[in-house]
C-alpha cells in the first residue's frame, strides 16, 4: 500500500476512482446545518453509502476512520445545498485481478 494521499473536494464528484481504504474525512461547512454523503463508489446512484456527516454549525468536523474503511469503486461526495469544501485521506491499492 501507498503512502497517504490528501484530495480536497469542493461539491459533489469522484473524489477517486479505484480500490482504497478511506482513513480520514474533513469538513470544512460554508453554512450552519451542512451535511454531506461519502459513498463507496463512482456516484450517489450506484454507489453503497458509507457515512453522513452533519456540521452544525461552520466549524471544521474531522471524522478519524481508524484502520480504515475498504472502498471496492472509490470515493464519491455528495454534498448538501452549498459547496463545502471536503478533504479525503486514503491509500489506494491495486485493482483486483
Amino acid at each position: 500500500m501507498e503512502e497517504t494521499r490528501w484530495v480536497r473536494q469542493v461539491g459533489d464528484g469522484r473524489v477517486y476512482e479505484g480500490p482504497c481504504v478511506l482513513f480520514e474525512i474533513i469538513l470544512q461547512p460554508v453554512g450552519n446545518g451542512e451535511s454531506v454523503d461519502v459513498y463507496d463508489g463512482r456516484d450517489a446512484t450506484s454507489g453503497k453509502l458509507l457515512t453522513t456527516i452533519v456540521a452544525a454549525t461552520t466549524t471544521t468536523t474531522h471524522l478519524s476512520l481508524g484502520q480504515g474503511i475498504k472502498c471496492d469503486l472509490g470515493i464519491y461526495l455528495d454534498v448538501g445545498q452549498t459547496a463545502s469544501i471536503v478533504t479525503f485521506g486514503f491509500k489506494s491499492l491495486p485493482w483486483p485481478e
